[in-house]
């Protein structure tokens, strides 16, 4: 019978279809990103073993067997940091690596389990499904409202900019949804935590990430109905407290920030280094995001790289890095005054670290 001669076939092609779709899947760099260069073989034993049940499924005629098991492997996949369109994405390398390897004639009996699978991992109901309704538009109204109007993220993202932020973008939305389904806000919050920290790496700090949740739960008041939006705030919100930072340290910051804020502001109005207090509140509040970052983590990094790129926006403009010099020196005559002993002591060593880059 036709249909037990292509399970075979499949079978038989099993290996060569594994190493392909890997090959497929790598070229996303969230999988060796997430999960270290020894992805690889992990992802030829599952894509193997994935098609085993593809294989089976195809024999006994049963699509059952592939839904049932690919609903499991979801279940699997969240705990580990992944999401539904991840495995979306596997499966669309699954059908692109069957096309190149199986014979024409096999493709039409084989993609209707992969259909049929693709349909079982859809949410039908509830605010997830509200979500996936506008899943795209959302997504580009993420980055909009952020890539599209910070120069901060244009600058962390380097080459093929906008397209890296409209995949994080995607993948943020998509994580939502899953978190809506499984009523499981911690999916999420994980999630962010984890790109937070990738993001670190870039230039970025925790309140870029802060600003876009609540950028999200804004867009999606605009495209969701009362019911939905009120679900999608409440998740962005317990998603963005796995941003907090608990060190002492850096609990006493965020409690002196407005003081320390106000007081380097005005001292930048009045000489004249910015010419409206809310930008000045703005600018030294990045100074502070970035210091609070650094104190969690003992690392400079984040403020030296912001520091870089205020020194290079300074300069296209035909200026000196005065500016930076003298808001620095405010500010590490601010924390001296507002931060306890031990809690001054971290923050300096990040200030100072940044001084050295002027």
């Amino acid at each position: 019978m036709e249909h037990l001669s292509i399970a075979k076939q499949l079978d038989a092609r099993r290996g060569q279809l594994a190493e392909r779709v890997t090959e497929l899947a790598l070229q996303n760099p969230f999988w060796e990103a997430r999960f270290g260069a020894g992805i690889r073989e992990r992802l030829i034993l599952d894509m193997d073993a994935n098609l085993a049940v593809v294989a089976k499924a195809v024999r006994y005629r049963s699509p059952m067997m592939l839904d049932d098991h690919i609903l499991w492997r979801r279940n699997q996949v969240l705990g580990f940091g992944c999401t539904t369109g991840h495995l979306r994405e596997m499966f669309a390398y699954k059908w692109l690596a069957i096309n190149e390897v199986m014979p024409p004639h096999t493709h039409p009996e084989i993609y209707q389990y992969i259909e049929a699978a693709m349909y079982a991992l859809s949410y039908q109901h509830g605010s997830a499904a509200a979500v996936t309704a506008v899943h795209e538009e959302l997504a580009e109204r993420i980055v909009a409202v952020s890539f599209d109007t910070f120069w901060h993220w244009q600058a962390a993202y380097g080459s093929d900019a906008r397209t890296v932020a409209r995949n994080d973008a995607w993948f943020l939305v998509d994580c939502l949804t899953d978190a809506l389904a499984h009523h499981d806000d911690s999916l999420l919050g994980r999630y962010v935590r984890w790109k937070r920290d990738q993001l670190l790496t870039s230039g970025l700090s925790s309140v870029h990430v802060q600003h876009v949740l609540w950028l999200t739960a804004e867009a999606a008041d605009d495209l969701l109905a009362p019911g939905p939006a009120a679900d999608v705030r409440r998740a962005l919100e317990h998603a963005a407290s796995f941003l907090s930072h608990t060190s002492e340290a850096s609990l006493a910051l965020v409690e002196a920030q407005e003081q320390i804020v106000g007081e380097v502001a005005q001292q930048l109005v009045s000489i004249g280094l910015a010419p409206q207090p809310e930008q000045a509140v703005l600018e030294v509040g990045w100074y502070l995001a970035y210091l609070n970052d650094g104190i969690a983590t003992s690392d400079a990094s984040g403020l030296a790289c912001y520091t870089r790129w205020m020194q290079q926006f300074l300069a296209d403009q035909g200026l000196p890095d005065t500016p930076l010099r003298q808001s620095y020196h405010a500010l590490g005559n601010a924390i001296m005054r507002y931060l306890p002993d031990y809690a001054a002591r971290d923050a300096t060593a990040i200030l100072h670290a940044a001084q050295r880059v002027l």
